[in-house]
Formats: structure tokens, C-alpha cells, sequence
């Protein structure tokens, strides 16, 4: 069991030399706590591959968001993510203000080995898909160039297993 909330503050601590000076860090937690049942050191990549796209879309500064929420998704929401269930999701929101996506590029961004840099290797995002699959939740994306990018991460909550008892 992971506070997610708790590891993103332990990890921003470990991005700010990735990141460099001109990139603001900002962790926004909507609760007290954001309970997940996952793999502390795959969060670790997934987040810092995120950060490291991040600030490649940031060449002269900017600002890197990590927001945490709880959501309780239903039958009509979870069709959007395969795999998904209905019940309570931890969502992670990560956001940057950099040079964003055009559609092509995020209708392929998760796809292994695809890559817009000229010494990428295209698996950074592809790792990230996959960790979110392994922990049965789903991720989208949504950009607009020149406005930044938002991955919008859905992890079961802890609370999702935990069965309901009658009072």
C-alpha cells in the first residue's frame, strides 16, 4: 500500500537537478491521503519519465504539476480505459505549460519506440502505458501545441478492493 500524496513530495525533492532551476515543481493534493496498492519504484519511473518530457517541452522554463484527487468512476467511464472497473480511483494529474502535442503526436505518443526527439528511444511513455496497465488502471492525454500537456492517470484506490460491508 503506497501514499501516493507522500511519494510524490519525496520524489520532487529527487526531480528539482532533472528538472533545473527554471522549472517551478508543484504538488497539489485534493486529500488527505491518496491510498494505492502499487510498486514503489515503478511510480518512481513513471513519474520521472513524465518529468523528463515534461521539461524537454520546457527548453526555457516553466511550470511541472503533480495533482492527486479521488474520483469514483462508474459503468459509463471506465469503457474509456480497457480493463478498468467501476469503484474509487486515485487520479494523478501531470501537467506541464510547454510546447504540447498536436494530435497525431498524442493519437502515437504511447506506442514503443515512437519518439519526436532526435536521441529519443520512444520507450519513456510506452513504460509509462504499461506501468498504469500492470496496476490496472488507464491514462489519456490531452494537449494543444504551444499550451502544454495533461496525463491524466487513474490507479485503484485502495478503497476499490475493500469490499462494502452492511451496517
Amino acid at each position: 500500500m503506497l501514499d501516493l500524496n507522500g511519494q510524490l513530495k519525496d520524489m520532487a525533492e529527487r526531480l528539482r537537478p532533472m528538472m533545473g532551476e527554471d522549472v517551478e515543481i508543484v504538488i497539489v493534493t485534493n486529500s488527505d491521503r491518496a491510498l494505492v496498492e502499487a510498486d514503489p519504484g515503478q511510480m518512481d519511473q513513471m513519474i520521472e519519465n513524465l518529468a523528463s518530457n515534461a521539461r524537454d517541452a520546457m527548453p526555457c522554463g516553466g511550470k511541472f504539476i503533480l495533482e492527486t484527487s479521488s474520483v469514483e468512476l462508474g459503468e459509463n467511464s471506465t469503457h474509456l480505459h480497457r480493463g478498468m472497473k467501476p469503484g474509487k480511483y486515485v487520479v494523478l494529474a501531470v501537467s506541464d505549460n510547454g510546447t504540447g502535442m498536436d494530435f497525431s503526436t498524442q493519437s502515437r505518443c504511447f506506442e514503443p519506440f515512437f519518439t519526436t526527439k532526435e536521441s529519443g528511444k520512444g520507450i519513456g511513455l510506452s513504460t509509462v502505458f504499461t506501468v498504469v496497465r500492470c496496476h490496472y488502471g488507464g491514462i489519456s492525454v490531452c494537449s494543444d501545441p504551444g499550451r502544454g500537456t495533461t496525463f491524466t492517470i487513474y490507479l485503484p484506490s485502495v478503497e476499490h478492493k475493500v469490499d462494502k460491508v452492511a451496517p
